[in-house]
């Protein structure tokens, strides 16, 4: 099952990684894995996350709202309620 989900390749890594004296820690090797995948999951909601404060940036500029820029800077709610707003 794990296979499965995770790829034969990655299962592999995950093997060679943790081989003790014939045997291989899967347990381990799942911890590790598992890490790995919520970190990349962090950098990608960082990217996507600054991906939309750029196209609100850009949006209010465009439209001279610099003072709703300042507040969604110091606001995270009413950023929110800009991104509703601008559809982003």
């Amino acid at each position: 099952m794990v296979a499965g989900y995770a790829g034969e390749e990655e299962m592999f890594k995950i093997k060679d990684r943790h081989k003790k004296g014939g045997k291989v820690d899967m347990c381990q090797g799942l911890r590790e894995w598992m890490e790995d995948e919520r970190n990349e999951g962090k950098v990608e909601g960082k990217a996507e996350e600054r991906e939309r404060m750029n196209q609100l940036i850009v949006m209010l500029t465009a439209q001279s709202r610099v003072e709703d820029l300042v507040r969604a800077a110091k606001d995270t709610d009413y950023q929110e309620k800009l991104f509703r707003e601008l559809g982003i």
